[in-house]
């Protein structure tokens, strides 16, 4: 999924964190924007894992999770950990949000999907290889982990919940939404990303809304040195009324999707 600016050189990618080793043809397409774009604007440098805030992983020293979700849903969640879970961490020391995020990819990863074959990640890869690339990080490594450290108690639970009782489910759509991104299909991210936002609407407006209008600032200068940029991001952040597409048409600078 790419969008063009009518008006600026610039390009917008909508990746997938994820993906399975036999889809490297997606980044391939993606491959001709990067070679020709003078600056690159990623979500973060997702490299810099050593600066991750564990704080917003783990609960505070003596506050096991255990103690703040329901009994059944702990059991639930627990053998799940035992299956999928990270060898050698302790899941009563995880938040919520962190044990359902943590199951969910290493279930995706035993099925050959993981973040080194993600759009993102092996942009960036490449890009840091080409020494007269400009690359721009919209935003430190912690800002995801903040959106789910600050939505509501009630949904962080209700997301651990979803994802210890509906594992499969979730895998499929994350199957479901590769496919969408490859084919355009805007209308079936559209929906889902409003349904998401009436199940977990702090949470979702965090790591979507909010940190598509906080990016839009930095945004908005690289493009406006007319010169190429190509904006790798989540394919959910372009799209909607609050996708970035629809953001900088307000601003004056019109997009259109392309078929490529």
């Amino acid at each position: 999924m790419i969008w063009k600016a009518d008006s600026y050189p610039v390009h917008i990618c909508g990746s997938v964190h994820i993906l399975h080793k036999k889809q490297k043809k997606l980044i391939e397409r993606y491959e001709n924007y990067l070679r020709s774009a003078e600056h690159i604007a990623f979500e973060t440098d997702l490299t810099q894992s050593s600066l991750i805030d564990n704080t917003l992983l783990y609960y505070p020293s003596g506050i096991r999770i255990q103690n703040d979700i329901p009994n059944e849903l702990y059991k639930k969640a627990k053998q799940l950990w035992d299956l999928y879970g990270i060898i050698g961490i302790e899941f009563d020391l995880l938040k919520p949000c962190t044990a359902a995020t943590w199951m969910f990819l290493n279930y995706a990863e035993k099925r050959g999907y993981n973040e080194a074959n993600g759009i993102d990640q092996a942009l960036l890869t490449r890009a840091k290889k080409i020494d007269s690339k400009n690359l721009i990080q919209l935003e430190d490594i912690n800002a995801p982990l903040r959106a789910f450290d600050t939505a509501s108690k009630e949904e962080q639970i209700q997301y651990l919940e979803t994802v210890t009782c509906k594992l499969k489910d979730q895998f499929r759509e994350l199957e479901t939404m590769i496919q969408c991104i490859i084919h355009s299909n805007i209308e079936w991210l559209r929906s889902y990303l409003e349904n998401n936002l009436k199940l977990y609407p702090t949470l979702f407006n965090n790591l979507v809304i909010e940190r598509n209008r906080n990016w839009l600032p930095k945004l908005l200068d690289v493009i406006k040195l007319n010169q190429p940029v190509l904006i790798v991001v989540g394919a959910l952040h372009c799209v909607g009324t609050s996708g970035l597409p629809n953001l900088l048409l307000q601003k004056g600078i019109q997009f259109r999707l392309i078929e490529d």
